[in-house]
């Protein structure tokens, strides 16, 4: 014995001795947490494991009640609904709302068999089959409880799906509903045949419990019904005045009993909840004038109580079928309501995805909470870094939205106090000299400044005619001069936008950067025209093209710190170009790119030939001025790169906004 414990100390010196292999950069996810929940599920062979479907990042889920949450992919998918094989093998427990020595001690009660077998949770056993119903990626398929992938969409010739629903007697039989049309699988989504209603927008799925041949789909033409598991289908509207169903829910222990959940249509005007009490042959509004109803949950214990979200920072509640609602929103965060779930063992137990992550109540919905915790499905538009104080960050987004972190992305606050509402945050910028300075440029809403670092934000529009402003670069070497980039050209402030005053410019200006050494030189990227360059603090410009694709969508710029006659330009669909005269010429510089959907770039302020790419496929970095690319791209959850960013004083340290899936920080 004391011979082998040598030798296993020997081999441990001996690879203890060994150098150190270089590790491979990883991306990890960094909030802002929330974002918009399209769809929720909750396994219910094991309900403390959720399912949310988010808007822009794929699938996350959560083993413990939602108290955290895990991305699990795809990267960049849409998901718009969610469904679960409930009959995968499991061990089988006993329902928790019987009791010991009830008669019917081992079965569920009525409606919900065919939800059943239930698994015991951390039961060994099969994975769950998860679907996921996407806006451009089709159906994808997880065989494994969500930790993989697999497209599922062999005969499914439209990729927009917006709902599915699986036969609870047969997991075999699937139904997903498309903006074309119905399609259905009988073998797991290995292939799909149309099902008719093709020419319908199809948004809610849902099948009888005890008839699994009954299924009802909601549309932009009303309710529709079919008793022949989809063979054909009858109308089934009468009595809904308003015909673009976005939600059916039916009642599991009275399937003669559902709710659809009408959006306001083209009017915008308040959607509507129907109720049908004998299977869809007449439906009778509630009278709840909801704004656009998206989601509909029944309590599967107590069928009278029934629950409501839309486009407002309430969650309806009726206990009564309908008859009386009242609003549930205390603590409820201001956001639209999209989807619901209830919790089939604790029906108190509700959770609501909305357009700013998840909410629970334990308690049928008197108080909400915020469970967002590394629930990241964020679209940030804008990040700017304080140059003085590199760990604090901004960040814009939609709603509209500016987080700061002061920790280097660890953590975030909402800044909002004073900004506009409806409207994105696409550009933010710091001044120059005065850190505590910060403008933000609004979609629609013009330029907003604040003079206390984020605290309190107010308009700052004199002599901004047009509102769009995509860009915002500030004079690195004099406070209180900006450059607003909007939808009709450049305009500039010399007084830190108390007034606007419109340059020479006048085309679509998505990207503006500022020669750090001779800062009367500008070059902004348009969408439609290539490069612009001044050389007199935008009091003229000039058309830069040469080399360039005609008529180039430029997106992106990046001025070398150390040499600033060497530019770089990101165009979308043509990669990465290179100037070494100021923009007088430019030539491609896209060996290893493999995809050329650039959409930010940025440069190593220590190291200049070390040059990173955004683009809509991942991270790319240069180490020699562009001559080659690699991609850098594990960890990465969202691969749509809106903005990068490099701190100046630890250049190991990559920022990259996402369009989806927040900010990503890459430490090498």
């Amino acid at each position: 014995m004391r011979l082998l414990i040598v030798g296993a100390t020997l081999l441990i010196m001996a690879v203890s001795a060994r150098p150190a292999l270089a590790q491979t950069p990883v991306w990890t996810s960094h909030g802002p947490e929330g974002g918009g929940i399209a769809a929720l599920t909750i396994d219910p062979r094991s309900p403390s494991t959720i399912y949310a479907g988010t808007v822009g990042d794929g699938v996350f889920k959560s083993t413990d009640a939602a108290d955290r949450w895990n991305a699990l992919g795809p990267a960049n998918a849409v998901v718009a609904t969610l469904a679960i094989d409930t009959l995968s093998g499991r061990d089988v427990r006993q329902h928790p709302g019987r009791h010991r020595g009830h008669p019917d001690d081992d079965a569920p009660p009525k409606g919900v068999l065919k939800h059943w077998p239930r698994g015991i949770d951390g039961s060994t056993g099969a994975a769950a089959v998860v679907y996921a119903g996407t806006l451009g990626a089709g159906v994808l398929k997880s065989t494994d409880g969500g930790n993989t992938w697999q497209p599922s969409n062999t005969g499914l010739t439209i990729r927009l799906v917006r709902a599915l629903a699986i036969d609870r007697s047969n997991a075999n039989v699937l139904y997903a509903g498309t903006t074309a049309g119905l399609f259905k699988s009988v073998d797991a989504g290995a292939s799909w045949t149309s099902s008719g209603l093709v020419d319908a927008d199809i948004r809610a799925l849902v099948i009888d419990p005890e008839t699994s041949g009954t299924v009802y789909a909601g549309t932009d033409f009303g309710v529709f019904k079919s008793v022949n598991a989809g063979a054909t289908w009858s109308p089934m509207s009468a009595g809904i005045t308003m015909r673009d169903i976005r939600a059916l829910a039916i009642n599991p222990n009275n399937p003669q009993t559902l709710y659809a959940g009408a959006g306001g249509g083209l009017s915008g005007g308040p959607g509507a909840v129907f109720k049908t009490t004998n299977g869809g042959e007449l439906w009778a509004n509630t009278g709840l004038a909801a704004p656009d109803v998206r989601a509909v949950a029944i309590d599967p214990e107590a069928g009278e109580t029934v629950y409501v979200g839309g486009l407002s920072s309430n969650v309806l509640k009726t206990i009564d079928g309908g008859a009386t609602w009242t609003a549930s929103s205390t603590g409820l965060i201001n956001a639209a309501v999209l989807s619901l779930s209830i919790n089939p063992d604790t029906p108190s137990t509700v959770y609501a995805g909305t357009n700013d992550g998840v909410v629970k109540t334990i308690d049928a919905g008197a108080t909400w909470a915020v469970v967002n915790t590394r629930l990241t499905n964020t679209f940030v538009f804008a990040l700017a870094l304080d140059r003085t104080t590199p760990t604090t960050l901004y960040a814009g987004m939609d709603q509209p939205e500016i987080f700061k972190t002061t920790d280097g992305a660890e953590s975030w606050t909402l800044k909002n106090s004073g900004l506009a509402s409806f409207v994105s945050v696409q550009a933010v910028a710091i001044d120059g000299v005065t850190p505590s300075t910060i403008y933000a440029g609004l979609s629609g809403g013009g330029v907003f400044k604040s003079t206390d670092s984020g605290e309190s934000w107010s308009a700052a529009n004199a002599g901004l005619t047009h509102p769009v402003v995509q860009a915002l670069a500030t004079d690195p070497a004099t406070a209180g001069i900006i450059y607003a980039g909007t939808a009709g050209g450049v305009f500039k402030s010399v007084n830190g936008a108390a007034i606007w005053t419109k340059t020479p410019l006048a085309v679509n200006v998505s990207a503006i950067a500022v020669d750090p050494v001779t800062t009367k030189i500008l070059y902004t990227a348009t969408p439609i025209a290539g490069v612009f360059k001044s050389e007199d603090a935008g009091e003229s410009w000039s058309e830069i093209n040469t080399g360039l694709p005609p008529g180039s969508t430029a997106l992106a710029l990046a001025i070398d710190p150390g040499t600033p006659t060497t530019v770089y330009v990101g165009i979308q669909g043509a990669g990465v170009f290179k100037s070494l005269d100021g923009g007088a010429h430019w030539s491609a510089v896209n060996t290893g790119l493999t995809n050329i959907a650039i959409q930010a770039l940025a440069i190593d302020p220590s190291s200049p030939q070390t040059v990173y790419a955004g683009t809509g496929a991942g991270v790319f970095k240069s180490v020699d001025g562009g001559g080659s690319w690699s991609p850098i791209n594990d960890g990465l959850t969202n691969t749509t790169i809106r903005v990068l960013v490099v701190d100046p004083l630890a250049p190991s340290t990559v920022y990259a906004a996402t369009f989806g899936g927040g900010v990503f920080v890459l430490t090498q």
